[in-house]
């Protein structure tokens, strides 16, 4: 039987009536409901803020795995955020034994914190380009966002490769060149620094090296041979 998880408490789930095979939680996490399904070699997982929206996507990829139909070569709802797909690629990563950097999983986090609320349908070209100027415009740089981009671009095309999600990965790609184009997404500056007085005072080694001429010039040439 599924269960229902929040918060350390667990009750019998009461959707569709599902096998001991079927272990699928419905689990509060801060302000959302985490859906986790593993049956029959799916392991899926999705976040909802609503939790009647959490039991109704339980219930029918639970359907559709009964049914032998692969749950995620469904279309997308309006209801699916990119934050589900964020989580998608880190269960999936951890399931093959590949945890994620702990530079890439701070940079997911704050992903999930500043875009992860936006409907897939509505992560186009524009959206992402308006995410680049308001990131930049409270300081991040070139760099940072040329990060942030990529990432994007990467749970999207995970979504679409492994899952067959319909995502629209060539959104990010016309995002980053319009950002590019902005001058808000690049590698990072160089960094100059000024040799300090101290280092400036500093005795340095010297090497004088002879600049003989051509032998065929005479003029300059009349080093004294041992």
């Amino acid at each position: 039987m599924a269960t229902v998880q929040k918060r350390g408490q667990k009750w019998p789930y009461s959707g569709t009536n599902v096998s001991m095979a079927a272990v699928a939680t419905v689990q509060k996490r801060g302000q959302k409901w985490r859906v986790q399904i593993r049956r029959h070699g799916h392991a899926l997982s999705k976040s909802f803020h609503r939790k009647a929206d959490a039991d109704e996507w339980a219930r029918e990829a639970e359907h559709s795995i009964d049914k032998e139909i692969d749950p995620s070569t469904k279309r997308i709802s309006r209801k699916d955020t990119f934050a589900s797909l964020i989580d998608l690629h880190i269960d999936d990563l951890h399931g093959v034994g590949k945890p994620l950097r702990r530079s890439k999983e701070h940079t997911l986090e704050r992903l999930k914190r500043e875009l992860g609320d936006t409907a897939l349908a509505n992560l186009t070209r524009e959206r992402l380009v308006m995410y680049g100027r308001q990131h930049a415009k409270h300081g991040a740089g070139p760099a940072t966002l040329a990060v942030d981009i990529s990432f994007i671009g990467t749970v999207l095309r995970h979504a679409a490769a492994v899952h067959g999600i319909p995502v629209n990965t060539q959104a990010v790609d016309l995002a980053r060149v319009a950002l590019r184009r902005l001058g808000l997404v690049g590698a990072p500056a160089e960094r100059e620094r000024r040799p300090t007085e101290a280092e400036l005072e500093r005795p340095t080694r010297t090497i004088e090296v002879t600049n003989r001429k051509d032998p065929r010039k005479k003029d300059g040439n009349n080093r004294p041979r041992c």
